[in-house]
């Protein structure tokens, strides 16, 4: 009877210590598991904000193109109705006085 007892026992121990090996192997696998997720993620968050810059990026450039086209044509305008406008000769004029105010005057 202590015989069968003490086998019980035995037996109740490397139970115990097999579910406790397998438990810190589950444990292990879960911690590599979280660590491999953790990187996986980590990557995926550097590709999204590396994506989301170089659209901010290439619409900030579109946006400036437009702007810059924008300006120059409201140049070019100016400079056409100036050129309308202006007599040649009424400019000649100015141009004379200031040159002479500039240089002769003094």
């Amino acid at each position: 009877m202590i015989k069968e007892i003490l086998d019980e026992i035995r037996t109740a121990e490397a139970e115990a210590e097999e579910i406790t090996k397998k438990a810190a192997e589950d444990a292990k696998q879960t911690v590599l598991g979280a660590d491999e997720e953790s990187r996986r993620i980590r990557l995926d968050a550097i590709r999204s904000v590396k994506e989301e810059r170089r659209k901010i990026a290439e619409s900030a450039g579109k946006e400036g193109d437009e702007k810059y086209a924008e300006i120059v044509a409201e140049g070019k305008k100016a400079a056409e109705k100036l050129v309308k406008e202006t007599s040649v000769k009424a400019a000649a004029e100015f141009i004379k006085e200031k040159v002479m105010s500039a240089y002769v005057d003094c």
